[in-house]
């Protein structure tokens, strides 16, 4: 089974993410996309006001009804709590599998897809520069993930000018607003 994994703190969740689902599973030929919110993202805090994680997982299943493709939410990364990883997720899947890894972290994509992590480890968690690479203990544990699956990376641009995700941004936003939160660019 092909699978794709397409996390995100989806507040709110809109078309523009329902779209890079669907694109993700038409081109890249994908039996199911799994769509899961942070419980904490590890790039950026939350505001206050955002929606509780039981909230975005709620949103997410009735956004599953206008989905064009194979998709269900996962509640794998709110039950555990805290800050969420892509390697958490991973090690969830109970046999090894073929998954199409989508993200719009340039540095987790890179980190994996072009080596650096690898390179990291070689070179005792050092980068390049000497510099020490930042959180070593999660990138060793997405190294072994990538050993048990086969992992093709994907990098998303959000928020990049597309007319069609700027526009259901700014719906999604404009209902959120209206509806108590804080959310906006």
């Amino acid at each position: 089974m092909k699978i794709g994994i397409y996390g995100g703190t989806f507040d709110p969740i809109h078309r523009g993410h329902l779209s890079a689902a669907e694109a993700a599973a038409r081109v890249l030929g994908l039996d199911q996309v799994l769509l899961v919110p942070d419980a904490l993202p590890p790039h950026k805090e939350l505001s206050s006001g955002s929606a509780s994680g039981q909230q975005r997982y709620e949103m997410a299943e009735l956004a599953l009804y206008e989905a064009r493709c194979p998709a269900r939410v996962l509640d794998t990364e709110l039950r555990r709590g805290g800050v969420s990883y892509t390697c958490d997720t991973l090690r969830q899947l109970k046999e090894p599998c073929e998954v199409r890894l989508c993200s719009d972290s340039q540095y987790v994509i890179n980190g994996l897809e072009k080596g650096w992590a690898k390179g990291w480890k070689r070179r005792g968690w050092k980068k390049s520069d000497g510099s020490p690479a930042l959180n070593p203990d999660l990138w060793e544990q997405a190294l072994e993930q990538e050993a048990r699956h086969k992992i093709t990376y994907v990098w998303v641009k959000g928020h990049a000018g597309h007319p069609e995700n700027e526009r259901c941004d700014q719906l999604a936003v404009a209902q959120s607003q209206a509806h108590g939160g804080r959310q906006g660019r």
